[in-house]
């Protein structure tokens, strides 16, 4: 008998390199504090990447769910975590800049978290008060164990906060990676992934524990607007399976 394992939907885009007329395109599937809430922001950026990534969730959680874009209600709960309204069994993360955005359904406890890799100088001190590191601290260890970060605690729906004990990763292979918390008895706190989203991101996804080691990651990069609608409708036909 075939081993069924989780599954995890992720979708990434750039909006920074979509139109204003893109974005204006998908504001539709939004409701209409969501919409009031792009319309706050001060740059059009981060009001496209607000958009792109509200649009974005609704895209993968029509997937899991049959409902259209339109009926579903994205909600959050005491904590601030996203939650849809009326399907408990589901569970969302977002992660937006104005260059990069990224979001993840799954029927387990989930985070996600995407990063720029700008090139500009790391702050290992503040890396070193939220995780346990080694010594010297990279760039790309940096923004690794940066994303790790942001992803467990939202899995968590805690957030990223300073009473939280810190973390440190264990690798299981080249891509695949355990969650550990400080001073705890060792038992494994959340499961992950390093996917590919674009060479200059970094992009980790982060089950809660108790979770499958070998989750299944399907991602899916949108391209435009209309790629994204056109993947709403299909029912899977665009979505790209990745073995992370």
């Amino acid at each position: 008998m075939e081993t069924q394992h989780d599954n995890v939907r992720i979708a990434c885009a750039r909006p920074g390199h979509w139109s204003a007329a893109e974005w204006h395109e998908l504001e539709h599937v939004l409701d209409a504090g969501e919409r009031a809430a792009a319309q706050s922001f001060r740059f059009d950026a981060d009001r496209g990447a607000y958009i792109t990534a509200h649009a974005m969730l609704r895209c993968l959680v029509a997937q899991e769910s049959a409902l259209a874009m339109e009926d579903i209600e994205l909600r959050h709960d005491a904590k601030g975590r996203p939650c849809i309204a009326r399907l408990p069994q589901l569970h969302v993360s977002l992660s937006r800049s104005a260059d990069a955005v990224a979001c993840a359904v799954s029927r387990t406890a989930v985070g996600i978290d995407i990063e720029v890799v700008d090139g500009k100088p790391v702050d290992a001190g503040l890396l070193g008060a939220f995780v346990v590191t080694h010594e010297p601290v990279t760039a790309r260890q940096f923004f690794f164990q940066w994303t790790v970060l942001e992803a467990f605690w939202k899995a968590c729906g805690t957030g990223l906060a300073d009473g939280n004990p810190r973390v440190a990763c264990t690798s299981r292979t080249a891509d695949r990676f355990d969650v550990h918390l400080e001073n705890s008895t060792g038992a494994c706190a959340g499961r992950g992934a390093v996917v590919h989203a674009y060479p200059d991101c970094m992009l980790a996804v982060v089950l809660r524990a108790p979770a499958d080691p070998e989750f299944v990651v399907r991602r899916t990069e949108f391209r435009s607007a209309a790629h994204l609608h056109q993947f709403a409708r299909a029912h899977g036909a665009h979505e790209r399976f990745f073995a992370a």
